[in-house]
């Protein structure tokens, strides 16, 4: 198992998605699978529809619900793939 850490700051200065992006890039480098992802600590909701929006733009989808964007979020991150993650 290869563990990536990626700091963003309290002010997230880049979108999730990104960090997202690098991990995998950093993993295919290194002819690893993703298993998903992991957030520690809390995030803003704004950092998650943020990389809702993201996902929404590169699929072409419309999602208008807050709540659909969150669970895209999650799903697109892989965020729930390793345990339950709750936005609540």
């Amino acid at each position: 198992m290869c563990q990536c850490l990626y700091e963003s700051g309290p002010t997230f200065l880049s979108p999730l998605n990104i960090h997202d992006a690098q991990a995998l890039k950093d993993a295919s480098e290194l002819n690893l699978p993703v298993a998903g992802s992991e957030v520690v600590g809390l995030i803003p909701l704004k950092a998650l529809l943020d990389a809702a929006d993201y996902y929404i733009r590169k699929e072409g989808l419309f999602i208008i619900e807050e709540d659909q964007k969150v669970l895209l979020a999650i799903n697109r991150m892989g965020l729930a793939s390793l345990s339950p993650f709750n936005p609540k």
